[in-house]
């Protein structure tokens, strides 16, 4: 959930970096029109760039959390198992004796 959060923040990041590019465009003269589309396209492929990195940044980490926590449910089941195993040979001793 907070990777997805992450990952819509830094796509909408990247969209208002684009339209602001977009806006300077459209404001710009004539002569200087090129330069400032080629600037402005420049501009949205790193903010789209960016948003990209930080959508996988965050999916990547939240994988990762989500092994820890299975890896953490496998040790205390085994835990749980072991706590079973002797208790249950402790009471099988006590009987022999």
């Amino acid at each position: 959930m907070k990777a997805e959060k992450k990952s819509a923040k830094a796509h909408a990041d990247a969209d208002k970096t684009k339209a602001k590019a977009e806006a300077k465009v459209a404001g710009a003269s004539p002569e200087d029109k090129t330069k400032v589309e080629a600037k402005a396209d420049k501009t949205a492929a790193k903010a789209d760039a960016k948003a990209e990195k930080t959508s996988v940044k965050a999916e990547t980490k939240a994988d990762v959390v989500q092994v820890k926590a299975a890896g953490d449910k496998a040790v205390a089941k085994s835990e749980t198992a072991a706590v079973k195993a002797e208790a249950k040979a402790d009471v099988k001793a006590a009987g022999t004796k």
